[in-house]
């Protein structure tokens, strides 16, 4: 079975402005796919409340694999409660938003350790790996995965503030 390591805590972007949403899920959805990113929809929802709010939810796993043995992973959960508004181009999304993003290793993913997961001397060999042997090529990918995450929250926000509408 595979192991996480989670790199960060949840990151959180919120925003209450005018915007296309389809802009923004296109824009993320070119981010990740263009840095080499599997992209797997777990949930998608768009409900319009009694009061004409509509509900936008939808929640992203992504994983590249940097080595035969790690996978970097980040968990996108984009929610948003908007109305539909006239703008110049057209009709826009005025609400607030809010995209949390969370990184973690997933370690093992081949599952070679899972075959033999019952004896405790194999199990004590992988952590051992971890954490003498592998650790400074694991450190890299956990500075390159919080490089990544970083980058895409500070894209996240200029696209916000580039594409406003208000």
């Amino acid at each position: 079975m595979p192991q996480k390591d989670y790199i960060t805590k949840t990151l959180k972007v919120e925003a209450s402005l005018t915007l296309h949403l389809a802009d923004l899920y296109r824009m993320l959805h070119k981010w990740f796919t263009d840095r080499g990113y599997e992209i797997i929809e777990k949930r998608h929802s768009e409900v319009v409340d009694a009061a004409g709010m509509k509900h936008t939810n939808y929640f992203w796993e992504m994983d590249k694999k940097v080595d035969p043995y790690v996978k970097n992973m980040i968990n996108l959960d984009c929610k948003a409660i908007t109305e539909d508004v006239n703008v110049e181009k057209g009709v826009a999304q005025n609400g607030k938003i809010t995209i949390e993003l969370q990184g973690y290793l997933k370690k093992d993913v081949e599952d070679d350790w899972a075959i033999v997961e019952r004896k405790a001397s194999h199990k004590f060999l992988r952590e051992v790996y971890d954490k003498y042997f592998g650790r400074s090529k694991l450190a890299g990918f956990e500075k390159d995965l919080l490089e990544e995450i970083r980058n895409v929250m500070n894209d996240i926000k200029v696209f916000l503030k580039l594409n406003r509408f208000d």
